[in-house]
């Protein structure tokens, strides 16, 4: 979540920013006063849907480096709010934050607390009463860390001096990570190295001295026109503070979720959608289909009805229908005893069947005359005037005419048959 406002304090002076078109201003400086807090409470209730982060510089902060074993996250934050609370029993602004470690088994964690800062407990006062989203609590020291990240120093000892309205910081890096940084009220410059702060290496200032009278004569202006995403992790507001973030935040994941349930409900609905459709396009495919048959059946019924009438009347095709009838039992029968002589003979592989009425259709009070053709092949070493003989015995049948092709392979064979006893 990116803040709307920046508010940046030094010295008990509340100054507030604001990126417009690329750019970064100060909209309004507040006193720490009766004054200027009627004021910045005026400012707040006109920007009550603003997101504000602010950054402070201290007079005094401490930096303790504490070695933890590797614990679960459940357990390490409550090892780090227990050591915070040990080492900085005074200070309500504090933050612990891991640092690269040689050991394996342990892990390097600096823990920084801001002991003073002028007008800070006042200024936040009025961000709690009136109910201001507060995103970040940030010290000067560690932006000052960030802004040499972002800009590529973090090689060996580096030395970072700027001007502040409580005085110049001499603020010391050793390959991009904060060590220490102080504060000397009188201005003077700091070239000498300490036990604090290395020796410098490399010597850059970020400013000129403020209260000149111009934004960019003071340190703010380049420490707040650092990218918000540049911005330090570990920021030192205690967890009451950003009550007012977290609600958001969770409300804007809300938000995001029923976005996204929305997106897939209505992608959803969309293939659905598609599918339906799809659908009744293929139905009306099949009902034109249907119609085409329809159409074709009623033609072919018309054709019909004409040559029924050309063959003969109803009566003739109602004969015609009896005698089929007639015929079936018979024809299922004569399957029955020629699959059992065929079931005697191995030999014979039959290929097609055809059977014949030639006077059909004849009177059911007439004896039907049929035949059988068969056509199939005989499996080597099979012999036909055994296949004879079977068809004699087992199958009352007598042929009446016999082809077969003497050189093919397999030896193809048609056979025309009767039933020795007509029905």
């Amino acid at each position: 979540m990116k803040p709307s406002h920046l508010l940046y304090l030094d010295a008990g002076t509340l100054s507030v920013w604001r990126r417009q078109g690329g750019h970064l201003h100060c909209m309004a400086r507040f006193a720490d006063s009766a004054e200027g807090h009627a004021g910045f409470g005026q400012l707040l209730r006109k920007q009550a849907k603003s997101r504000w982060a602010l950054l402070v510089n201290p007079d005094e902060e401490s930096y303790i480096d504490d070695w933890l074993p590797k614990l679960t996250a459940s357990e390490q934050k409550q090892v780090l709010q227990q050591r915070l609370a040990q080492h900085f029993p005074d200070s309500a602004w504090r933050c612990a934050r891991l640092m690269p470690a040689l050991e394996p088994e342990r892990q390097h964690w600096q823990m920084i607390a801001i002991r003073h800062a002028t007008g800070l407990s006042r200024w936040l006062a009025d961000l709690q009463t009136m109910d201001a989203c507060l995103l970040a609590l940030h010290a000067v020291p560690m932006q000052i860390e960030a802004c040499c990240r972002h800009f590529g120093a973090t090689n060996g000892a580096t030395t970072i001096l700027s001007t502040h309205e409580n005085g110049a910081r001499s603020t010391g890096l050793r390959d991009g990570w904060l060590s220490a940084s102080r504060v000397d009220a009188a201005h003077a410059p700091l070239t000498a190295s300490t036990a604090d702060t290395p020796a410098p290496r490399t010597l850059t200032s970020l400013v000129g001295r403020a209260g000149q009278g111009t934004d960019n004569d003071s340190s703010a202006q380049h420490l707040l026109s650092l990218p918000w995403r540049h911005w330090p992790q570990a920021q030192f507001a205690p967890g009451h503070l950003l009550a007012r973030a977290r609600m958001i935040r969770i409300a804007e994941a809300l938000h995001v979720t029923a976005a996204l349930m929305a997106v897939v409900s209505l992608t959803i609905i969309a293939v659905y959608g598609e599918n339906l459709l799809n659908l009744q396009r293929q139905l009306a495919h099949l009902e034109n289909r249907i119609d085409s048959a329809r159409q074709t059946l009623s033609t072919d019924r018309e054709t019909l009805q004409r040559a029924g009438g050309a063959m003969g009347d109803a009566r003739r095709r109602a004969e015609v229908r009896q005698a089929i009838q007639a015929c079936q039992p018979l024809f299922s029968a004569r399957l029955h005893a020629l699959g059992d002589t065929l079931d005697h003979h191995p030999a014979i592989r039959l290929d097609a069947l055809r059977w014949e009425i030639p006077d059909f259709p004849a009177s059911t009070a007439n004896p039907i005359t049929e035949q059988i053709e068969l056509e199939g092949t005989l499996t080597e070493g099979g012999d036909e005037r055994a296949a004879h003989k079977d068809f004699a015995a087992w199958g009352a049948f007598q042929i009446l005419s016999s082809t077969k092709a003497l050189d093919a392979e397999p030896r193809r064979f048609r056979w025309r048959i009767t039933p020795k006893v007509a029905p």
